[in-house]
């Protein structure tokens, strides 16, 4: 029930203010297709349909994730229909499909979903917008009866849902805190902002959370009219995609959807266009803003992708929008760059507009010189426009991808099925498919030339409305411009005579002067059971490969060593900490970061290097066509990092301005806590600019030299679709090449002592009425990865138990959030914390229910339902996750880092199994002291 957009699905803004309203009838102005375009065909796989009431369905087989289906119910309908009576309503009639329908009383249907081991969240979800409401869930397959479930929800939500006056009464207080915990600066700069992007639109007027007031003092009956009148057929699909057959699957539709009937005189549903406007400044300040941006919206009709035509000209859009951005992004690496960061991108405002988006974050004061320098940029396209070179590197990297793209056709999620459904029904996008598309862009991309890219720059500043948005902290000395001050500055850079052409310095040459010496693989060894093989190099290197079909074009590789800023001097910590981000960006061998990314253009691969506290790690990936290229990165990485003083020096003035306004309620919380918890030790310090400076650039490339100087204890765990014989020469080569001094050596504990007993911290920080707590059980505890896995298991409960209580008992959270585990490196330590937002005056109310319902589990134990439920999500979990490249490097790397044997990740079902509801609340008794506890609350100034 998040307020936050789908975003593969729609790129919306939840947006608020007040002004009239233009309402039609008819269909949005669109851009228009040429009309002898051929119109881009449908996905074969895709069933498409409609019931005699209206209803649409859309069903596509996928088996990614295998035995799962995802089922979603889209309703053409959001906030935006709204009746002034109404606001909010829409989406806390959201909130309402999970709190009784006519076959799931009150909160039985999460219950049930909990059950079969999907997770509310992220199996089990909604969110409402402007212009629709969608309704989503996830599903195991080998279960007719779970399906057949399923499809009850679905149909209760379109139909059933009770809206009974006690039930709503009861989850006002719900969506009261979802409204408190969305405040903050962010917020109110939006809502100062939002009457000058929305101007005359009813979108102004119609946020989708609504106001304290709305939600307070709305008539029950104004739901349910909502309800009646747009959850109807005609506005509404159902979307299966998922490992089913198609054909049960409609036949399913059809029976259960065919009896809904919508309102006699039905209400048309009708759109609503932003009016044409002038040039708009939206200039605000906020005392607890963390850095000063600068926005350019310029609205345009929406985009339509059905024919050929209007995908080459997303293509020629696309293209432009790329190659700018790299554009910025060079200029943010130079010296004293005139922005921490810019960009540009086409946008989605709300279904009846698009938006040429184009920003930049600047220096608090420096928004003149910032928004003078990204129009500058603006206007040097429109005027000389890009490169060959450039133009051609963008191809290449745009073919590759849906090179990559068509690799992995047969292994898409069905989420990216789904979301390409949901856009179907609303908009009428097309769904060609990957092969299509795969086809399209390589016939169309090779004959798009530099003029059409370069004439995009020119239309940028045609549209219908442009609204600057500009924000940043409140500050005496660093003031906002005003805002003849910054609509000046489109004069002057439109009329400046001194913008040359961009030059472009295309790189030269190899990453390697010349390939390592290869080594040779000494010791072999095959783990049957896991389909895994070990290598161990002449070197010491020892390699752990896993060959999968997971995934048709991937590679992922994962590597630690021990060690890590434990065997550095507290003195050298924070160089140290800061080496791996200073080095990445300075580049790698003889190119700076901008001639790398240039070098990397039409390659697919990827490697960070990571010194953490007790280890050096690294982590990459690729495309399994270009291993070659990511086994030179990792050796460049290795044996070459490169110091750019420069670079250097632009790092940490651009990351410093990020961490410079720390004024937020959240970052007064999150560093009290980590004084209290660390009692001041200097290797766990909050970041801030004063740190940032006491990073020696010098130093840090010392310690990272002689942390990746020894490849000897280093295990490498590559996973994907590899051939042994073919990818053995790569790693004698590249793995086997490294460096060995054959050091032996571990990590140390710096650990400091964490409080003893009950430890408080109360911070009174922020403008709104705004509560958060933290609850933080610990103490020393033996690890073992069963008591690690009971200890999170109960977490699991009481997530659950703590919604109940906190959330649908009392109505006084929106959400509580529960972890536990046991560490192992460098201490034994358990931790389990509870968090929750609230309002200030129930903090101390909570916490005790908090405690109470930990004592009750204590004393009454948990119920077998509850520990039936969380074997089952974690086993369900689990199913999935194996089919995952990125599981097994984990868990591999994993198991050869502790040591364990690595068959161990197979005992995971018997493991969970054997969870028992005695033995999670021996856990409660053991860990769960009050008398041992961290407690934190955040309170309003």
């Amino acid at each position: 029930m998040r307020l936050s957009r789908l975003v593969p699905l729609l790129l919306l803004f939840f947006l608020p203010a007040c002004a009239s309203e233009q309402a039609v009838l008819a269909p949005p102005p669109v851009v228009e297709a040429e009309t002898s375009s051929p119109v881009l065909p449908t996905d074969s796989l895709f069933t498409i349909g409609k019931l005699e009431n209206g209803l649409t369905y859309i069903i596509r087989p996928n088996d990614r994730p295998s035995n799962r289906a995802l089922m979603w119910l889209a309703v053409n309908a959001g906030s935006v229909l709204e009746d002034d009576d109404q606001r909010g309503m829409a989406h806390f009639l959201e909130h309402m499909a999970f709190n009784g329908t006519r076959d799931f009383d009150k909160t039985s249907l999460v219950t049930y979903l909990e059950s079969i081991g999907m997770r509310f969240g992220p199996d089990v979800n909604a969110v409402t917008s402007f212009d629709e409401t969608l309704y989503m869930l996830e599903v195991p397959t080998d279960s007719a009866e779970i399906v057949d479930q399923a499809f009850r929800i679905l149909e209760n939500w379109a139909g059933g849902i009770s809206l009974n006056d006690e039930d709503i009464e009861a989850e006002r207080g719900v969506v009261l805190e979802e409204l408190r915990q969305g405040r903050g600066a962010t917020a109110r700069v939006r809502e100062k902002q939002y009457p000058s992007l929305f101007s005359g639109s009813r979108y102004a007027e119609r946020l989708p959370i609504g106001s304290v007031q709305s939600i307070q003092e709305s008539d029950p009956e104004a739901i349910r009219r909502f309800y009646r009148d747009w959850y109807r057929p005609d506005l509404m699909a159902v979307i299966v995609v998922g490992d089913l057959d198609p054909e049960e699957v409609e036949a399913r539709i059809v029976e259960r959807f065919s009896a809904l009937q919508g309102p006699e005189s039905p209400r048309p549903r009708p759109t609503f266009n932003m009016p044409p406007h002038e040039t708009k400044v939206a200039a605000v300040t906020d005392p607890e803003a963390r850095s000063t941006s600068v926005n350019i919206y310029r609205k345009l009709p929406p985009r339509e992708v059905k024919t050929e035509a209007q995908a080459r000209a997303g293509l020629v859009e696309g293209l432009y929008h790329g190659l700018i951005n790299l554009r910025f992004q060079e200029l943010t690496r130079r010296p004293d760059p005139p922005f921490t960061g810019a960009g540009s991108l086409p946008a989605a405002l709300v279904r009846s507009t698009a938006l040429h988006m184009q920003y930049a974050g600047v220096r608090d004061g420096d928004v003149i010189p910032g928004l003078e320098a990204l129009l500058t940029e603006v206007e040097r396209v429109r005027r000389h426009g890009f490169t060959a070179t450039e133009l051609d590197r963008a191809k290449v990297n745009l073919m590759r991808f849906w090179e990559q793209v068509y690799a992995e056709r047969d292994r898409r999620p069905s989420t990216a099925y789904a979301a390409e459904a949901v856009m179907h029904f609303l908009g009428g996008a097309a769904i060609p498919g990957v092969a299509v598309n795969y086809e399209l862009n390589g016939r169309l991309l090779p004959g798009i030339t530099l003029e059409e890219v370069n004439a995009v720059a020119r239309e940028m500043s045609e549209g219908f409305g442009t609204v600057i948005a500009v924000s940043g902290p409140e500050k005496e000395d660093a003031p906002l411009p005003s805002n003849e001050e910054i609509l000046a500055v489109f004069d002057r850079v439109r009329a400046a005579e001194d913008i040359e052409p961009w030059e472009d310095d295309a790189p030269e040459g190899a990453l390697l002067a010349e390939k390592p010496r290869p080594g040779m693989v000494i010791r072999r060894n095959h783990i049957e059971e896991l389909g895994v093989t070990e290598w161990t190099l002449l070197n010491g290197v020892k390699v752990i490969l896993k060959p999968t079909d997971f995934q048709e074009n991937e590679i992922l590789i994962g590597a630690t060593s021990p060690g890590g800023l434990s065997l550095i001097s507290d003195e050298d910590y924070v160089s140290g900490d800061f080496a791996t981000l200073l080095l990445q960006a300075g580049g790698v061998a003889d190119f700076d970061r901008t001639q790398l990314q240039k070098w990397m253009a039409g390659k697919l691969a990827s490697v960070s290097m990571l010194i953490s506290d007790v280890s050096e790690d690294v982590i990459a990936s690729g495309a399994a066509s270009d291993a070659e290229t990511l086994f030179q990165l990792i050796y460049a990485r290795f044996t070459a990092p490169r110091l750019d003083l420069e670079a250097a020096e632009t790092w940490r003035h651009q990351l410093g301005i990020g961490f410079a306004n720390r004024n937020t309620p959240s970052s007064a919380l999150s560093d009290s806590i980590r004084s209290v918890w660390s009692r001041g030790h200097a290797r766990e310090r909050a970041t801030t600019t004063e740190l940032l400076q006491e990073v020696d650039f010098q130093r840090a490339l010392e310690v990272y030299q002689d942390r990746f100087a020894d490849a000897s204890d280093f295990h490498f765990v590559i996973v994907g679709n590899i051939d042994l014989k073919e990818i053995e020469p790569l790693v004698i080569t590249y793995l086997g090449g490294l460096p060995s001094i054959k050091r032996e050596e571990t990590w140390q504990d710096h650990s400091p002592e964490r409080p003893d007993g009950v430890t408080e911290v109360v911070v009174h920080k922020g403008l709104e009425q705004q509560s958060r707590v933290e609850i933080r059980f610990h103490g020393e505890a033996s690890y073992s990865s069963d008591a690690s896995l009971r200890l999170g298991a109960l977490a699991d409960v009481m997530r659950t138990r703590l919604r109940e209580v906190l959330r649908e008992e009392m109505g006084a959270v929106y959400g509580v959030s529960v972890s536990g585990y046991i560490s192992r490196i460098p201490t034994q330590r358990y931790t389990f914390t509870v968090r929750f937002g609230c309002a200030p005056e129930n903090v101390h109310e909570l916490e005790q229910a908090v405690f109470n319902e930990i004592a009750k589990v204590k004393s009454e134990g948990l119920t077998e339902a509850e520990v039936a439920a969380v074997r089952e999500t974690r086993k369900r979990t689990r199913e999935t996750r194996m089919e995952e490249n990125s599981f097994w490097r984990s868990a591999l790397d994993g198991a050869y880092t502790r040591g364990d044997d690595p068959r161990r990740i197979l005992t995971y079902y018997d493991r969970i199994a054997a969870l028992s509801k005695e033995a999670l609340q021996q856990t409660a008794i053991d860990l769960l002291d009050p008398e041992q506890v961290l407690i934190a609350r955040l309170f309003p100034e």
